[in-house]
């Protein structure tokens, strides 16, 4: 049973982030973090086409870690990204 969005809620902005960041990477979810990567304004002059992405999703997770660390400010206004994926494929 997937978590509930009231239950996600609850949880902070970093510990959201962590959780889904974990559940992306164990299932090798590039689309994910591809996402992620177009979701960050700062990243729109990288943005192109996924199937021309050079990074692994190591590489692609430790720069959204990097870029958004705990306290960052984009890492509030990502919490509807982190809650939705993780109600969609965490079970």
């Amino acid at each position: 049973m997937p978590p509930t969005f009231e239950e996600l809620d609850k949880l902070s902005s970093h510990e959201l982030r962590q959780r889904a960041f974990k559940l992306a990477e164990h299932r090798h979810d590039l689309k994910f973090f591809w996402r992620m990567m177009k979701e960050i304004p700062a990243a729109e002059s990288v943005e192109g086409e996924p199937d021309k992405l050079t990074e692994d999703i190591a590489s692609s997770r430790s720069w959204l870690n990097d870029y958004l660390h705990p306290g960052h400010p984009l890492e509030e206004a990502m919490r509807p990204v982190y809650i939705d994926y993780i109600q969609t494929h965490e079970s």
